[in-house]
């Protein structure tokens, strides 16, 4: 049995980690994708090339090496980011072969990464940032989590600092019918990330 929320995508050319980590993973009844590279992770993610294809899996969390052999760990999170709305605030644990200085570590976060692991790989404490990272993930979502029915009328806002955008349950209603938020039907119900949401409306420009 799989946990709650408990599907990785492990993206690192050292075949050997793959496998390491896959096994021991796995044996705590995780769901583990494995990637050597960041065109083949693209390609999983159903964001080759940019487009958006069909998605194939959809993790709560990503293990990515910072050195893949196409493409830099950080440039293939940003992608990830970027390409698709679902995937921005995906966490990742990055890991690196060589000794991680200030400045990796402040890149990384600053991208929004979650934690660092540097190899060669204690496999106990990357368990306990596994657990903590995808509790911390699913806990958020939870609580961010809204749900709306169709209406022509009633109003909600969305609030970033000093900001305000006002809502009306129809616009989402359309966006949700459109593909353009993520959502699921639950006794009548579409539901969805609030955060999601939030993204769509300060950084995407919409049209009803």
């Amino acid at each position: 049995m799989v946990h709650e929320a408990g599907r990785i995508l492990l993206v690192d050319d050292d075949e050997y980690i793959r496998k390491l980590v896959k096994i021991y993973l796995s044996r705590k009844h995780y769901l583990i994708k494995t990637c050597s590279n960041s065109s083949e992770a693209l390609e999983v993610l159903g964001i080759y090339g940019g487009n958006k294809t069909t998605q194939s899996f959809k993790p709560n969390l990503m293990l990515v090496d910072i050195s893949l052999p196409d493409m830099k760990g950080y440039d293939f999170f940003i992608t990830c980011q970027k390409s698709k709305l679902e995937f921005y605030d995906i966490p990742c644990i990055f890991m690196s072969g060589q000794f991680i200085d200030e400045q990796d570590i402040l890149k990384g976060l600053n991208i929004g990464a979650y934690d660092y692991m540097c190899k060669p790989l204690n496999l106990d404490i990357l368990l306990s940032k596994v657990k903590n990272c995808i509790h911390f993930y699913t806990s958020k979502h939870q609580d961010n989590e809204v749900s709306v029915r169709h209406s022509d009328y009633q109003i909600f806002s969305i609030k970033e600092t000093a900001r305000f955008f006002h809502v009306t349950e129809k616009t989402v209603y359309n966006l949700v019918h459109k593909g353009k938020i993520p959502a699921l039907k639950i006794g009548g119900q579409w539901r969805f990330s609030k955060n999601v949401l939030e993204k769509m409306f300060f950084n995407v420009e919409l049209s009803n």
